[in-house]
Parts: structure tokens; sequence; C-alpha cells
């Protein structure tokens, strides 16, 4: 999902966030880069609800995924591409998953090493 074009409604992008809090709770399967482009769709989500009149509607499942996100996720240290990410949009980028699958922790075994 390309999530910087405008054409996807709130409700798809609560889906594809959705989505990814599921894929991390069973065990991220794909590289590093993936992740955080599948994570950064939260970003957005946070922007859009700003600025969208009925996004007051979707709060509850926003929330709930939320929570699930961050239980099944650990603050990530030592990794070299999340160093330069601050600021509370980027909040949920320095997070990984508990349960890390080959791609993604040999990823972040070589960003710990480097």
């Amino acid at each position: 999902m390309s999530i910087s074009q405008p054409s996807y409604s709130l409700n798809e992008l609560l889906s594809f966030w959705e989505t990814t809090v599921l894929n991390v709770e069973r065990g991220y399967d794909l590289c590093i880069y993936e992740y955080l482009n599948d994570v950064s769709v939260r970003a957005v989500i946070g922007r859009r609800i700003l600025s969208e009149p009925q996004s007051k509607r979707f709060a509850e499942r926003l929330s709930s995924a939320d929570k699930r996100f961050i239980a099944a996720t650990e603050r990530a240290q030592g990794i070299g591409v999340l160093r330069d990410l601050v600021g509370p949009e980027h909040k949920w980028l320095a997070r990984i998953p508990k349960v890390l699958l080959p791609d993604l922790a040999e990823d972040i075994a070589a960003e710990q090493k480097g």
C-alpha cells in the first residue's frame, strides 16, 4: 500500500493498520523496510484523524489496534535505521515485534551490529 496517496479512505487505512497489527502479533515475516513502511501508516492515520470530522467513529477501532500493537511490540534499542526517528509521529516506528521471524530478526541483528 502506498500510503502517501490521498485516495485511501480513513476506513481503508485503519483496516490496513489492523492487518499490520495482526501480522505483528503473529510474527512479522518481511524485512525491516517493509515493516517500517507498514507501521508508518499509523502516523498517516493520526494526521487524517485530526483533519477529518467524521473520524471520531473510528476512535474505538484505532484504540483497540494501538493497544494490541503496544502489547505485541517492545521499544527498539540500538537499531541504526530507527535512531534518527524522533517526535510523536514516529513513536510507532520506534517499536519492534516481540515475535521476530527470520527476515526481520536478521535485519534487526544487522542494524544493531552496524
